[in-house]
């Protein structure tokens, strides 16, 4: 995917389409956009009477809203030294609801929590992965 196109550009090109009356490859070659490109920026134009880009279309909600959000921060502050896996699998042992450990990780972001140092073994990579903190995973029952 390329660059955005600036209003400046979609003007002008809404322009030349709108006043001098040329074939849209024409004006796509003019302006060195595709012309499907020409042909959005008209339809947009002549949907809205605008040239501003349409807003982003959001994308997919938190998995966890902000009960559950409140949950993961209590957790958290109960245990901070816990991996996000031994946090997803606390989480799901008392809330009966199974979480991955990349959504406890989003959530701590989310909650603002900083990854916790391994002062144990300073220069040890963690064999679990990405982990938040310097102790293992509680043992699954």
């Amino acid at each position: 995917m390329s660059a955005p196109i600036s209003i400046d550009l979609r003007q002008r090109i809404v322009d030349a389409w709108r006043f001098e009356r040329v074939p849209l490859e024409a004006i796509a070659q003019k302006f060195q956009v595709g012309s499907a490109t020409v042909k959005r920026l008209i339809r947009g134009f002549r949907q809205t009477g605008s040239v501003a880009p349409r807003p982003h279309g959001g994308g997919r909600p938190p998995l966890l809203d902000d009960v559950k959000l409140e949950r993961v921060r209590r957790l958290r502050e109960q245990h901070p030294d816990w991996t996000c896996q031994a946090l997803a699998m606390a989480y799901a042992e008392q809330h009966a609801e199974a979480v991955s450990t990349s959504t406890i990780q989003r959530a701590l972001v989310r909650l603002g929590a900083s990854r916790g140092k391994r002062t144990a073994t300073p220069f040890a990579r963690p064999r679990g992965g990405y982990t938040w903190a310097a102790h293992p995973a509680p043992q699954a029952r």
